[in-house]
């Protein structure tokens, strides 16, 4: 948005990479929790649930998912 830039000064972006493991239990907790999850039907969530949770438990049984938390800080005007 252009007119943020009378708004605020200069900005600062602060990154941090990451390595977030996740057990098939615990993605699927946070599945749960999406639009996408209640959109499926009942008989579609459990074949989804398992499919993820064989293929998880055959790769050592955690999820390793690279991450990047970004932080854009500025002082407002």
């Amino acid at each position: 948005m252009p007119e943020a830039e009378t708004l605020f000064g200069p900005a600062t972006l602060t990154s941090i990479p990451r390595v977030v493991e996740q057990t098939a239990d615990e993605l699927w907790a946070v599945f749960e929790t999406t639009a996408v999850y209640h959109r499926l039907a009942p008989a579609a969530r459990e074949e989804l649930r398992a499919t993820d949770a064989d293929i998880i438990e055959r790769h050592g049984g955690v999820l390793r998912l690279a991450r990047i938390v970004a932080l854009v800080t500025a002082q407002r005007r």
